[in-house]
């Protein structure tokens, strides 16, 4: 009896110790794979994290991406940018804009359209710096939508030439159309004055339609000039200052309330036309005053080589309602003839206060004698 409880002790103590050494073993299994787990979950966020994190620095570098190429693709803040072959331009702070991406980026325009889409106003904007395109401009269009650009100011310095909206062009073909200046102020010591264009070159083409310019001043001075040209003014008109060259149409145009001072080459479209390379068709001169300066110049005294006779001295003045050309002659009957009409043109010499108001049929009517004091007729 002994003996067997001895044996069933022994036995239950062998497994007392078989099922402790299976659950320790089973306890450590779990711990290793409780820890296995902990660090697969850790290996798994340190890869989540490790993707997130390339994954927002991949957006982020696609988002600094696109900004550049933004930053690319416009011009002066995002005010001005080239959609479809246009700029379109609705307000003056993108008018200046433009006026930088010409002058200061020297943007290629070369085939686009310019297209105004609204009044501007541009009496609280800066001087006017006149748009340089010489070259770079080719096939230009300027469509102003029947809109208004008004209160544009221009002072140039001592002897600057070329003032206008468009101070020089020299491209192969530029059209103005449908636009409109008014209230446009020039101070002007130099040559080449206009609202539209003051200077344009050779072998050009340009067109002018269906456009007006109104309340224009130009301020032009006329003291010094045997200093060389300092403070003198001359070639000053409504559209264009000087053409030197180029083929210039200028069709169903007006120009109205215009006030101009300058020593010569004086007129309502067109200052100078060197070639007469210029068609005026269609268009209308009203209220226009201008004085001149005959005298300040000594240079530019009475000779017979300047006249076919030697009592016409204003033969050799160019002043005229509509253009001045290169020959010193007489054109309003053929200007006439073309459509254009006038009313209201005056001139005034600034040189002799007791000579009378001028219209252009009577212009040629005074006369100097060689001492060059004024004779009525």
């Amino acid at each position: 009896m002994k003996k067997f409880l001895a044996i069933f002790l022994s036995t239950c103590l062998i497994l007392a110790g078989c099922i402790s050494f299976a659950s320790c073993q089973t306890e450590e299994e779990n711990n290793n794979t409780s820890a296995s787990t902990t660090a697969q979950n850790t290996e798994s966020q340190e890869t989540t994290a490790a993707e997130t994190t390339e994954q927002s620095s991949e957006t982020a570098t696609e988002e600094t991406t696109t900004e550049e190429e933004t930053d690319d693709s416009d011009s002066q803040g995002g005010l001005i940018s080239v959609e479809d072959g246009i700029i379109h331009i609705s307000n003056a702070e993108q008018l200046y804009a433009f006026n930088d991406y010409v002058n200061i980026d020297y943007e290629d325009l070369s085939g686009l359209t310019i297209s105004i889409d609204a009044d501007i106003n541009c009496k609280d904007m800066p001087v006017w710096e006149p748009l340089y395109l010489d070259g770079g401009a080719d096939d230009l269009v300027i469509e102003g939508n029947n809109h208004t650009i008004s209160n544009i100011r221009i002072v140039g310095e001592d002897g600057e030439q070329n003032n206008g909206f468009i101070g020089i062009y020299s491209g192969t073909n530029l059209t103005i159309q449908n636009l409109n200046m008014s209230d446009f102020y020039i101070e002007a010591y130099g040559q080449q004055n206009a609202a539209f264009i003051g200077y344009i070159g050779a072998n050009t083409t340009v067109d002018i339609k269906n456009c007006e310019v109104y309340n224009l001043e130009i301020n032009g001075y006329m003291d010094n000039y045997s200093e060389g040209h300092k403070n003198i003014a001359f070639r000053c008109a409504g559209f264009v200052g000087g053409n030197f060259g180029g083929f210039v149409t200028i069709e169903n145009c007006r120009a109205e309330t215009l006030k101009m001072t300058g020593f010569h080459n004086l007129a309502a479209f067109v200052g100078y036309d060197a070639v007469d390379g210029l068609t005026l068709l269609d268009c209308s001169a009203l209220d226009i005053d201008i004085t001149f300066s005959y005298t300040e110049s000594p240079s530019y005294t009475v000779t017979n080589d300047h006249r076919e006779t030697t009592d016409q001295m204003y033969n050799v003045v160019f002043v005229d309602p509509f253009y001045c050309n290169a020959k010193w002659t007489e054109h309003l009957e053929l200007d006439e003839g073309n459509g254009n009409t006038w009313d209201q043109v005056f001139y005034h010499d600034n040189e002799d206060p007791n000579a009378p108001t001028y219209t252009p049929d009577k212009f040629r009517s005074g006369v100097y004698d060689y001492d060059y004091d004024y004779i009525k007729d």
